[in-house]
């Protein structure tokens, strides 16, 4: 059994429709549009918004659910992976000991630390030591140690 095709014209429009909503309209507007089809409504228009089968069903589900998400919240709190420096083990450690040989300071202000370590160094310091991880993730520890970037020392020349 086929199901009803929409002409280019809709098509288009509902794909410029769709691009404007954010995640959790868009999970809304596919499930009420597959729900106006018959049989196979679900993958017509899963193919032409460009999104997955599941979505579809998952918009189906929250319709039929009363106030499934907080208003203005497209996805359930919580989710998403954690941070990689809340789950690797013995991160901060190492992070320590890669710097303890590498970092310098202000003698006038004890907070400011630098290193001399390059950010990808540091990351393939920390991979020797069982905890590889991306420069990204050594940015983030530098911050959250109070290392700063070291200011190019001014030379006035001699001649």
């Amino acid at each position: 059994m086929s199901h009803t095709r929409y002409n280019e014209d809709v098509e288009r429009s509902m794909l410029a429709f769709y691009a404007s909503l954010d995640e959790r309209a868009r999970r809304h507007y596919a499930a009420i549009e597959a729900v106006k089809l018959e049989h196979g409504g679900i993958n017509y228009i899963a193919d032409l918004l460009n999104c997955s089968a599941r979505t579809v069903r998952r918009g189906l589900d929250e319709l039929g659910q009363s106030n499934s998400l907080p208003v203005g919240k497209a996805r359930k709190k919580g989710g998403g992976r954690k941070p990689c420096l809340q789950t690797v083990a013995g991160l901060e450690d190492n992070f320590k000991a890669v710097l303890h040989d590498h970092t310098a300071g202000d003698p006038m202000r004890e907070e400011v630390l630098w290193t001399n370590l390059t950010l990808t160094e540091i990351a393939e310091h920390l991979k020797g030591k069982g905890t590889p991880v991306s420069v990204t993730v050594v940015r983030q520890l530098l911050k959250r140690h109070n290392y700063v970037k070291r200011q190019a020392q001014k030379r006035r020349s001699l001649g």
